[in-house]
C-alpha cells in the first residue's frame, strides 16, 4: 500500500519539477521533500494543506490515497474557498491551517 511519501513523490514526478521547485513552492527544503518522499518523515498538517493549495491537489487523494488526484472544476474563487473551507475542517480545530493561510479569510 502506498504510503503519504509514495504519493507526494509521484505527484512531483507527474508535475515534472525538482524536488527542490517543490520545496521552493510550498515553504521548505529540499531535503524536507527527499525525507518525505522515502518516507522517512511525515507532512506536517500545514505541509499537506499548502501542497493541495499550491498543486490543487485533493486532499483525501494526498492523504489517504482515495480519489483524483487533481480537484476538477476548482477555477472560481467560490469553488477555492469552498475547497479551502473543507480542508480548513479538517483541521480539526488547530488552527494550523489558518496561520499558513490567513490572508484568505
Amino acid at each position: 500500500m502506498q504510503q503519504i511519501g509514495d504519493r507526494i513523490h509521484s505527484l512531483r514526478k507527474g508535475l515534472g519539477i525538482s524536488q527542490g521547485e517543490f520545496g521552493s513552492k510550498i515553504g521548505i527544503k529540499k531535503s524536507s521533500v527527499s525525507s518525505m518522499e522515502k518516507n522517512k518523515s511525515n507532512p506536517s498538517t500545514q505541509t499537506i494543506k499548502l501542497i493541495c493549495v499550491e498543486f490543487n491537489v485533493n486532499y483525501d487523494w494526498l492523504v489517504n490515497g482515495v480519489g483524483d488526484i487533481f480537484i476538477k472544476n476548482n477555477n472560481s474563487i467560490h469553488e477555492r474557498i469552498k475547497y479551502l473551507r473543507m480542508i480548513r475542517k479538517k483541521d480539526n480545530g488547530k488552527g494550523r491551517f489558518d496561520h499558513g493561510l490567513s490572508w484568505l479569510w
